[in-house]
Order: structure tokens, then sequence, then C-alpha cells
């Protein structure tokens, strides 16, 4: 990663990961899951830019990639499907 949007992506990745921990592990610090859920999608939106952009194709891209689809597609499904 040489480009200044792929150190972005991954540092943002990484602390995607941190707040995941944080709640699964439920560490007695608050986070509200739609804070996670907008940081992927932040963090989605930055890797695909970095994928396009730079043409950029690491490990560290695809995690976020992954992880961002998982997210837009929960929140799709709670948009048209709301319980």
């Amino acid at each position: 990663m040489k480009s200044k949007l792929g150190k972005n992506t991954i540092i943002s990745s990484i602390i995607l990961i941190i707040l995941i921990i944080f709640k699964l592990f439920q560490i007695p610090i608050p986070i509200p899951s739609l804070i996670i859920g907008f940081f992927s999608v932040i963090t989605f939106v930055l890797a695909i830019i970095d994928l396009l952009k730079n043409k950029n194709k690491s490990l560290w891209l695809l995690i976020p990639i992954l992880w961002g689809l998982i997210v837009i597609l929960w929140m799709i499904a709670e948009i048209v499907y709301p319980h």
C-alpha cells in the first residue's frame, strides 16, 4: 500500500476490526451497532475507491469489501423486510 488512500483504508479496517471485537466480547465501552455499521460502509467505500483508482489488489482490501457487502445487504434486508 503505497497510496495515501490505501493506508487510510487499512487504518479504517483495523479500527473496524477493533470495534467489532469490542462489541462481540462486550467490553464495557458502549459502542452502538449503528456506529459500527456506518464505519463499515465508509471502509467499504474507501476500499472500492482504492481498488478502482489504484488497481490495488491486496488481502487488506478484500476484508473490508466483503464485510461492507454483508453490512449493506443486511441494511437492505432490514429496510425491505422490517420486523
